[in-house]
């Protein structure tokens, strides 16, 4: 076998050695000529059911707008919590990774991932659905923070461009799934059910991941920039805010005009922060690299796409055109199934034709 396919065993030996608070892999398993293939394969599992649980609540929302009698804006709030939330975190998860570990931060997560997924089915009320929702962001956070770097360093070069395309078909399948499974839950079981399933997938990809993900070695011994989280939180939580409730609240309230003017100044601050910090919570340098930018761009749109289909949508299939949420989440379901049958291949036409016509066509096709 390659040297290539040997660095994930000597990291995951050499960090049985370094790290106390990591649990080391499984050594039967590390052994196995597939175990790459294992460790992309748990890294699959956490990004499925981060997309499962962000779509399936959307086929959720209008249910649970009848069962809380709650207006549309209030209920929106079950997912924009979670996506708030996430967005908020992920910096702050990713730099204590490096600090503590991955693959620790990776059990915490799907330890969360479970206990808030569990929290949101026994929810009484709304507010405490929102809560629950916006600690699953927290969450699947400290999984996407991880995820990824896991992924490339565990397949090597070889790999890489495969295993990027299997973890996006993965999502793609979560996505998929979330409104079928949503549909199917609601009419046999009610809403609850909804948040039950992600569950036993977390417990699951807990016990793989304590099995199989090598540990991380040495954690870095650098200090954590709190400063940065402090001013970075709230202007992400303002920006989002904005966005989601600009419409509610009109460009004359109160909120729209203090959240507007939190967002600029507190991002200003983190951008004076990052520059002098030492280490930094987000590297600004990345930003001038046009090709990470322009990524970055695509990504925030490609996602905007889609997710505001799937919001919009699952209210004018059961609201307006009086669907069933089974047949309503079949209908919904048509997009994601359309990128997990491409996805698979994204990688092999990159490594072909090169990134930028790819992803030109992909936006052109959006």
């Amino acid at each position: 076998m390659s040297s290539d396919a040997d660095t994930p065993r000597r990291r995951a030996g050499a960090g049985a050695r370094m790290s106390a608070w990591e649990p080391a892999p499984s050594p039967a398993l590390v052994r196995a000529p597939a175990y790459p293939w294992l460790v992309v394969a748990t890294t699959c599992v956490g990004a499925f059911i981060g997309q499962l649980d962000a779509s399936i609540v959307q086929i959720a929302l209008p249910t649970l707008e009848r069962a809380f009698e709650a207006r549309l804006g209030a209920v929106s709030w079950v997912a924009i919590a979670y996506q708030l939330a996430f967005a908020a975190a992920l910096p702050i998860f990713a730099r204590l990774a490096d600090m503590a570990g991955r693959k620790l931060m990776y059990l915490v997560g799907f330890a969360l991932f479970a206990a808030a997924s569990a929290a949101c089915a026994l929810a009484p009320d709304l507010p405490t659905l929102i809560a629950g929702r916006a600690l699953l962001g927290v969450a699947g956070a400290t999984l996407g923070a991880n995820s990824i770097v896991v992924l490339v360093r565990s397949a090597g070069a070889e790999r890489r461009a495969t295993a990027m395309g299997i973890f996006a078909a993965s999502q793609a399948i979560g996505v998929s799934l979330g409104p079928i499974a949503g549909g199917i839950l609601l009419e046999a079981f009610g809403w609850r059910a909804v948040f039950w399933a992600s569950v036993p997938f977390a417990a699951a990809a807990a016990l793989a991941a304590w099995l199989v993900v090598p540990t991380s070695g040495e954690a870095a011994r650098e200090r954590f920039d709190l400063p940065g989280a402090l001013l970075l939180v709230p202007a992400l939580a303002a920006l989002l805010m904005v966005i989601s409730e600009s419409y509610h609240w009109g460009p004359a309230s109160f909120a729209f005009i203090a959240c507007g003017l939190i967002v600029p100044v507190f991002l200003a601050g983190f951008v004076a922060r990052e520059r002098r910090a030492v280490p930094p919570l987000v590297d600004l340098a990345l930003f001038r690299s046009r090709a990470f930018a322009g990524g970055m761009v695509g990504v925030v749109v490609a996602y905007a796409i889609l997710y505001a289909v799937l919001f919009l949508m699952s209210f004018a299939l059961v609201r307006g055109y009086a669907e069933t949420p089974l047949a309503a989440g079949l209908k919904l379901a048509i997009v994601p199934v359309a990128i997990g049958l491409v996805a698979p291949f994204s990688g092999r036409l990159a490594a072909r034709f090169g990134l930028r016509p790819v992803l030109v066509a992909g936006m052109v096709l959006c």
